[in-house]
């Protein structure tokens, strides 16, 4: 059941856009293709990479949480 209204909340979200943004939007969900950012700089990767990086950056954060990483601020 999360999924579908993880799906309805999504699309009454978008709803709220332009046409114009609602089918950019879409067109990028359905490419596989998700933003990043890195320096200010918009980047579009792969679906895959863009799940590793996220997966790496909550691995990270859980680590400096737990081995409490000095200069490093967890969540």
């Amino acid at each position: 059941m999360d999924v579908i209204s993880d799906m309805a909340k999504s699309l009454e979200s978008i709803s709220r856009l332009s046409r114009e943004l609602q089918e950019e939007v879409l067109e990028r969900v359905s490419s596989g293709v998700c933003p990043i950012e890195l320096d200010g700089i918009l980047y579009d990767v792969p679906e895959p990479i863009f799940a590793l990086i996220n997966g790496l950056v909550a691995q990270i954060q859980e680590l400096s949480n737990l081995y409490e990483i000095p200069g490093h601020k967890g969540n």
